[in-house]
């Protein structure tokens, strides 16, 4: 390189512009962000007083049109970020900067980023933990169906989804089962219903009192028969139920009291 060319380039280096890459983040703007750096470094050597600058002289500085500078100096003054003034005669711009609020914008903005790759962080472990768990629990419930053993629920009053399976001896929930045809929401864990079938299966036995519920249920609507939705006001009903029956002169399903 000859000394001509290398005195050249040192003389375009003399004055370089001191951009902060930030700025350009909390304006949303490069041309925004540019100005705002070099308000900042005048601000700055103008011991954070008001100055003033023309349009040409940012131009000249930051090698962005006056266009450019007018939108990117509007843009600063609608955020708040700088104040101007324009005074004198011919008239000439004096600018603020709002250090304040820029370190404000720029904390802000700094823990919002610190929150959000700590919620992601978080939720990334969640998952994981999730997953986890998921994989040990599945492995474990393979592990105990190979057994044979069985997993019992403990039911409250308020449960419904019981599921009805003679082979593993549940009768009541069978018999509580053929009343949804005139009760849909008939309550599988309801005590009282539950005792009301207890009692009669242990009196009648199952196939009797099967036969008798279905009996009930098919003449629900006939005229004198008694209303019976509940395994309760079956119990309560019987005497009524066999009454009709009589009167009716089915063929014998029902028991006998």
């Amino acid at each position: 390189m000859n000394k001509e060319l290398k005195q050249l380039f040192e003389e375009f280096n003399e004055k370089p512009v001191a951009y902060n890459r930030v700025y350009s983040k909390i304006t949303g703007s490069i041309t925004a962000g540019l100005l705002l750096s070099q308000l900042v470094y005048w601000s700055k050597a103008m011991g954070y007083n008001e100055f003033y600058k023309t349009d040409k002289d940012f131009s000249d500085e930051l090698g962005m049109s006056v266009k450019e500078i007018r939108g990117a100096k509007n843009k600063l003054k609608k955020q708040e970020l700088v104040d101007v003034k324009v005074k004198g005669v011919p008239a000439k711009s004096y600018y603020t900067v709002n250090i304040e609020k820029i370190i404000k914008i720029i904390t802000e903005s700094k823990v919002k980023t610190l929150n959000k790759k700590q919620t992601e962080k978080e939720n990334n472990r969640n998952s994981s933990l999730y997953k986890r768990d998921k994989l040990v629990c599945t492995k474990r419930a393979n592990k105990n169906r190979q057994k044979g053993q069985t997993i019992t629920e403990n039911t409250t009053e308020n449960t419904t989804d019981i599921i009805a399976d003679k082979s593993a001896g549940n009768e009541i929930n069978l018999l509580l089962k053929e009343f949804e045809e005139v009760n849909p929401t008939i309550n599988y864990g309801n005590k009282t219903q539950r005792k009301s079938l207890e009692y009669l299966i242990k009196k009648f036995g199952y196939q009797k009192t099967l036969n008798t519920i279905k009996f009930a249920i098919s003449v629900q609507g006939n005229k004198y028969a008694p209303t019976i939705t509940t395994p309760l006001q079956l119990k309560n009903k019987l005497g009524d139920l066999l009454v009709f029956y009589k009167k009716e002169k089915e063929t014998p399903m029902i028991v006998k009291i």
